[in-house]
């Protein structure tokens, strides 16, 4: 069964832990990896995956070593992920381009061999144009980043504002995008991302369960998991 850790999660660094039965994926690397050493050791790790080149995903990235690194603003179109041997047997991966403002973003999509589940890894995006009702994970990973009434009535700067409608997924764009994909298999929903100004984490989680049925988790600031439903 799939095991996902959050290490940590939002502009403070974003780092996730995930394992489909075999060794060790990190999603990003916005943490400390001493952070990382409580939870797993990194010669467990097979592979990781770094979204995007923003410091609260990649400022880390240069302390985590031993393991390939799959770099999402490489990613150029949808694609399958073949060229390392090692995998073999173990995983299948395709990633895609995501919006995120001007930022070259992606997400990604893994299988394993062995146990058959799928996970879904996408954040910081605005639209994904590629069509993934074929995948049918079994877990989504999915920015989830503010409430739009909240951006709209606030007194904050208008810089601000505008950032964060350009560049992450709201709660409405969430729902979107997870009634674009098969849910039929999906075992949980995972909400990352949260805006601490604009957020707000017990809607978040009650609107997705009640629109979908299927356990819901909100990753925390520093690290763990708050399950609904």
């Amino acid at each position: 069964m799939m095991l996902i850790k959050c290490i940590g999660t939002g502009s403070s660094g974003n780092c996730y832990l995930v394992n489909l039965g075999s060794g060790w994926i990190i999603l990003d690397f916005g943490v400390n990896p001493n952070k990382v050493l409580l939870e797993i050791n990194l010669n467990d790790v097979d592979f990781g995956f770094l979204s995007h080149e923003h410091s609260d995903h990649n400022k880390f990235i240069s302390r985590f070593k031993g393991f390939p690194i799959i770099r999402g603003n490489l990613i150029q179109d949808f694609k399958k992920i073949s060229n390392f041997d090692e995998f073999e047997g173990k995983y299948q991966i395709w990633c895609f381009p995501l919006k995120h403002g001007d930022v070259k973003n992606s997400g990604i999509i893994i299988k394993s061999m062995m146990t058959k589940e799928t996970l879904l890894y996408a954040t910081d995006f605005t639209v994904c144009k590629y069509n993934l009702k074929s995948f049918k994970p079994d877990v989504v990973m999915v920015e989830c980043n503010y409430l739009k009434s909240n951006v709209l009535n606030s007194k904050e700067n208008v810089y601000r504002t505008v950032e964060n409608i350009d560049r992450h997924l709201d709660l409405e764009g969430c729902i979107k995008f997870l009634k674009t994909l098969d849910l039929s298999n999906c075992k949980e929903i995972i909400l990352m991302h949260q805006s601490l100004m604009y957020g707000d984490e017990d809607s978040f989680a009650n609107v997705i369960y009640e629109k979908f049925k299927i356990k819901t988790g909100v990753c925390q600031r520093f690290g763990g998991i708050r399950y609904y439903g």
